[in-house]
């Protein structure tokens, strides 16, 4: 069996974590300053430039920002219709409304014209995910919520390693944030990690994080919640980034293999990249093409699952599902991705004889193949 995703572990990562647990300072230490000041380095800033506030995990990290931006209940918040749903799951329980901006059909990312069509002057903040480690135009983004008292927030969770004209994915915005999930390019099993260049909302994201404590124990400055990342698993974070050029080198060469084996089959067409973006691709990415596979996505899905290989399906369009009824939206390129996109197995230590596996079984269940 080729599974969709396997973590690697290099076996720093069990010295770290014990050598945390031998010092008896498991929930909070030295490992979680430690991770976030080498996290900042990972990404080519600095503490003058930007700070980093790690979190328990990617929804707490929105959740946090959300929490720190003191939006207001009914307030709009503009997020992608094709992608992970953290965002909009966040915004629901704060009573914000989410409102879903189409992709672009190639990126699957959400673009400036499409967030412009949906602004209304109920929007406080737009989310840009930048997807499968593709990126989201966060420049031309910015030129169309210049002047409107709109925070863009970066969901670079899909794409930590990715560049836009050299600047890191998540540092471009005035905020950003990762998730560190198993699955994820670099994993501490759960837990995220914030990087904020406003001093002032830096303040209340680590308080927010720590029940609304700013500087006085036990005394609360804002309705805060325990958001905050163990420092067992911050260790494990730690050594992983010990690893950063091992883990970038591994990622772009499993997507160059794929590129090599995929780019001549007409029956599937993978993510494409814009020329300003050099993208860490965390999963690679394919939309199957009409008339290929007449049973479909999911059928296809199940037919690879059977030949011994594990894919995921493409995010589901909030219009497909019934808790986001109340927030429907025109967004027919999601729509169809929705339908036909899925992932392939891009873990680190895939090996070549099995990415030509997949595309093989891939060609092989194709109808006009």
């Amino acid at each position: 069996m080729i599974p969709y995703a396997q973590p690697k572990f290099w076996g720093l990562e069990e010295q770290y974590m014990v050598d945390a647990l031998r010092s008896g300072w498991i929930s909070t230490g030295s490992y979680i300053q430690q991770l976030e000041n080498d996290f900042l380095e990972l990404l080519g800033t600095s503490k003058e430039q930007h700070d980093a506030i790690a979190v328990s995990n990617g929804g707490a990290a929105i959740h946090c920002i959300l929490l720190a931006l003191g939006l207001q209940h009914g307030d709009e918040i503009v997020v992608p219709a094709f992608c992970y749903q953290a965002a909009a799951l966040v915004a629901i329980q704060l009573g914000l409304t989410p409102v879903f901006a189409d992709v672009d059909g190639d990126t699957y990312c959400v673009t400036a014209e499409s967030i412009e069509k949906v602004l209304s002057p109920r929007t406080r903040a737009v989310v840009a995910v930048h997807t499968y480690g593709g990126m989201c135009d966060i420049v031309e983004i910015q030129k169309v919520l210049r002047g409107r008292n709109i925070t863009l927030i970066e969901d670079a969770a899909e794409a930590l390693g990715s560049k836009l004209n050299g600047k890191s994915a998540g540092t471009i915005a005035e905020v950003g944030f990762y998730s560190f999930h198993a699955v994820k390019t670099i994993t501490t099993g759960e837990g995220g990690i914030i990087v904020c260049a406003n001093p002032e909302i830096s303040e209340k994201l680590r308080s927010i994080r720590t029940y609304g404590s700013i500087k006085t124990k036990y005394w609360h400055d804002l309705p805060g919640h325990n958001l905050r990342l163990s420092n067992l698993l911050a260790a494990i974070g730690c050594a992983q980034i010990k690893y950063w050029d091992e883990i970038v080198g591994a990622k772009k060469e499993i997507a160059r293999w794929y590129e090599e084996e995929l780019g001549d089959v007409k029956a599937v067409k993978q993510q494409q990249f814009s020329g300003q973006v050099d993208p860490l691709i965390w999963a690679v990415a394919i939309e199957i093409q009409e008339g290929h596979f007449p049973a479909g996505r999911d059928w296809l899905l199940g037919a690879l699952k059977d030949d011994g290989i594990e894919c995921r399906n493409g995010f589901y369009s909030p219009n497909e599902m019934p808790m986001f009824g109340a927030y429907k939206s025109d967004s027919p390129v999601s729509d169809r991705l929705a339908k036909n996109v899925l992932s392939l197995p891009t873990y680190i230590g895939l090996e070549r004889e099995q990415v030509k596996r997949v595309c093989n079984a891939i060609t092989k269940f194709d109808r006009q193949s």
